[in-house]
């Protein structure tokens, strides 16, 4: 009787008023009529957790907390909540679904739609009622794809109300957001940004928590959210490696029910096996003569190909799909931008999973026949400065990104530092023979009313003296590449004595850099004439020359032309070079729209015909986009014969002709053409002169004009009619005779 009295009197009243009531093994969720979650774990509470939206312009806005009731039934291990309200001149209808997993992982499932005109601007789900009394200076831990950042609810009012925000450049490159006071872990699926911020802003007395799932909405729509809410006590490093599976395993399905079933070491077992990429691609090694790059098979080769942009600060989005694309535009190399700060986040402390991730990125390259280039990027030096790349702590205390640059170049002590994660790295791929080479570190940067341009040149070249004399105590067989100040200040550039090295210029000529200017403050003069300096700087120095980077805004005045002229000069000069960048967007310097059409006005230029690799020296080469006449001109001196690999675009030719030249006579050749690979293979022999030039034509395919009558048909029916003929007489005679004898 007690027992009923207790139930009566304090569980249904505290039921009724709060909702039902789901407990795990160490929290508990209270789900009210409307929708909104209480989430109660480790003796902290916190509530109102549910859906809000703004109205157009981000005028007026509205929480779940103030929305009617809806239905609310229980179906197994499943709590269900359907709801309406009218608001900004519509209805919005929502399904909240929350299901048990496991004894301490829960899945919130949202969906919300319209079924007609609604004047919303933003959707988010989260909270707004996190009191300052209870979490003010507690910790929030951000757990990225490969790292992690750590910021508090401050107990004074900053500056701003942002207290972080992350918007991912594509959804769900977020992995988790951990609580550690409550022992909790919120894991978004399929969100565009994270953010918390301080309402104390708005006269409120709280911190708001916020997964966005949308920021831009056209009517009607329809949008969903899943977040699993995972409770942990000494697991949180084996979840988040399981997290982190899930999300590179692109939320494969199988993964994602072992996590919700708490089954986390079975998931980073499985994704162990996952996440290599198996690749039995062999690569010839590649190495350094005199100003040319060859491989171990004698041919002198031509690096052509695009950065892919992302690791250096924090993007992983990197598919498979993505270098199978590259190599089907008859790229063979892909520049790598990664990051110290990911490779080293913390003094001493080595990022096992960045690396794994890099190796991934390699495979995908070697599997579609790409080489390499690892590049140490940074640019603005470091997120502290709004920028990318290098660690914060690494100079922790100059005024701006160029300060941080001096003094980088100027400490020593730090360069020991860069050298030891270039070592890890070189003992890592030192038989990676798919790697074309190390890019040791990108654009060092200057600030001339703080140190001379002599002096701080002379600290870069004696910067990258060092770190390739320590690069090859571990890797003798890699090329290293070094850079002028800003990459491409040609008057700043190092004096390098080494073997195997190459210079690396980036080439932004006309002030292209930005990705809004074009063509309009150079001329082509002016264009070849920069190329033409760079050639003869790295013949001075005696090494090789490629172009790490160039490009310009797809959307700039004449961009066309200036990638049109630009890659022109680079063919006269046969130089090798790397787009910046391989991309989404609308009109910066990627090669795709953001929905993965091809910027077809910037890739009629660089998809083109050229000389991959050859046994002989390139003079000079020549691609006119008009006629679509391709010429190549090879030092054959002191050589009988010569073998050569032509790059041939389906993008420019159905069908095509091969000419060899050579002291102006043509020259039988062997020629081999795989459509598969679009490669065209020539080789010749036993002959004699200094100079052979290789033309390639396009031909129009034949057309076959239909005959009225098949002439394999026509000597059956000669023989047929010659069978008939005699009959046929023979009836045409006797027809006759019946009528004269008739009329007789």
């Amino acid at each position: 009787m007690l027992v009923i009295m207790f139930i009566y009197l304090i569980i249904v009243p505290w039921v009724m008023f709060h909702g039902y009531v789901i407990s795990f093994k160490n929290f508990r969720i209270i789900l009210h009529e409307n929708g909104v979650l209480d989430i109660i774990s480790n003796n902290v509470k916190a509530s109102g957790f549910g859906l809000a939206c703004w109205s157009k312009n981000w005028s007026g806005f509205t929480h779940q907390l103030t929305w009617p009731r809806g239905s609310l039934v229980k179906i197994e291990n499943k709590s269900i909540v359907k709801g309406n309200v009218t608001c900004y001149g519509g209805v919005l209808s929502y399904i909240i679904r929350v299901s048990s997993c496991s004894s301490n992982v829960v899945l919130l499932e949202v969906k919300v739609f319209t079924l007609s005109k609604i004047f919303i601007q933003g959707l988010v789900w989260g909270s707004w009622n996190l009191l300052v009394k209870d979490f003010a200076n507690r910790v929030v831990i951000i757990y990225k794809n490969v790292v992690s950042e750590e910021t508090r609810f401050p107990l004074k009012k900053l500056k701003s109300r942002i207290i972080y925000s992350y918007h991912a450049h594509d959804k769900g490159l977020m992995i988790a957001v951990a609580i550690p006071s409550m022992k909790l872990l919120f894991v978004p699926i399929n969100v565009s940004g994270f953010s918390i911020e301080d309402e104390r802003f708005w006269g409120s007395n709280s911190y708001s928590i916020r997964f966005w799932m949308e920021t831009s909405i056209q009517d009607p729509f329809i949008s969903s959210f899943k977040l699993l809410i995972i409770s942990y006590d000494k697991n949180l490093d084996l979840i988040i490696r399981a997290l982190r599976f899930l999300f590179f395993s692109n939320y494969n399905e199988t993964l994602f029910k072992l996590i919700s079933k708490g089954k986390f070491e079975e998931v980073v077992r499985m994704g162990e096996v996952m996440w290599r990429v198996r690749v039995n691609r062999t690569f010839p090694w590649l190495r350094v003569k005199d100003f040319y790059i060859i491989d171990d098979e004698g041919y002198y080769v031509l690096l052509r190909g695009a950065n892919y942009m992302g690791m250096e600060f924090g993007w992983f989005g990197h598919s498979e799909e993505d270098f199978k694309k590259m190599a089907s535009w008859g790229f063979n190399v892909v520049r790598i931008p990664i990051g110290w700060a990911y490779i080293e986040p913390v003094p001493g402390v080595i990022n096992e999973d960045y690396l794994k991730l890099i190796d991934r990125v390699i495979s995908w390259a070697k599997k579609y026949g790409l080489y390499a280039v690892l590049d140490m990027h940074q640019w603005r030096w470091s997120k502290k400065y709004k920028g990318c790349g290098m660690p914060d702590w690494i100079v922790p205390d100059a005024s701006d990104y160029l300060e941080a640059s001096v003094k980088f170049f100027t400490n020593k002590t730090l360069w020991e530092k860069f050298a030891r994660v270039w070592k890890i790295l070189a003992e890592r791929y030192k038989n990676e023979s798919a790697i074309a080479a190390y890019d040791i570190f990108n654009e060092p940067m200057p600030k001339y009313d703080i140190m001379s341009k002599s002096d701080f040149l002379r600290y870069v070249e004696e910067f990258y003296k060092y770190i390739i004399s320590e690069i090859r105590k571990v890797d003798k067989k890699h090329i290293v590449m070094y850079m002028p100040i800003w990459g491409g200040d040609l008057e700043g550039t190092p004096f390098i004595r080494d073997y195997n090295v190459v210079l690396t210029v980036h080439y932004y000529v006309g002030g292209t850099w930005d990705g809004k200017t074009g063509y309009e403050k150079v001329t082509f003069e002016e264009l070849r004439s920069a190329v033409k300096v760079a050639v003869n700087l790295a013949k001075e120095r005696g090494v090789p020359l490629w172009i790490g980077e160039f490009g310009v805004g797809s959307s700039a005045y004449k961009a066309h032309e200036w990638a049109r002229d630009v890659v022109k000069c680079f063919d006269e000069y046969c130089i090798g070079y790397a787009w910046w960048t391989f991309w989404r967007n609308k009109d910066r310097f990627g090669l795709l729209y953001p929905d993965g059409r091809e910027k077809e006005h910037i890739l009629i230029v660089l998809d083109r015909p050229y000389i991959r690799r050859t046994t002989v020296p390139l003079i000079s080469m020549m691609f006119n986009l008009e006629t679509k006449e391709f010429e190549a001109i090879l030092n054959t001196k002191d050589v009988s014969n010569f073998k050569a690999e032509i790059y041939i675009p389906s993008r420019h030719y159905q069908n095509f002709t091969v000419t060899c030249k050579a002291n102006g006579l043509v020259i039988e050749v062997k020629s081999r053409f795989d459509r598969k690979t679009r490669l065209l293979y020539i080789e010749a022999e036993n002959m004699k002169a200094n100079k052979v030039t290789i033309k390639i034509s396009p031909t129009k395919p034949i057309k076959i004009k239909k005959e009225a009558f098949p002439r394999k048909y026509i000597k059956s029916l000669i023989i047929l009619l010659s069978i008939l003929a005699p009959v046929i007489m023979l009836i045409i005679i006797s027809y006759i005779l019946k009528r004269v004898y008739a009329k007789s």
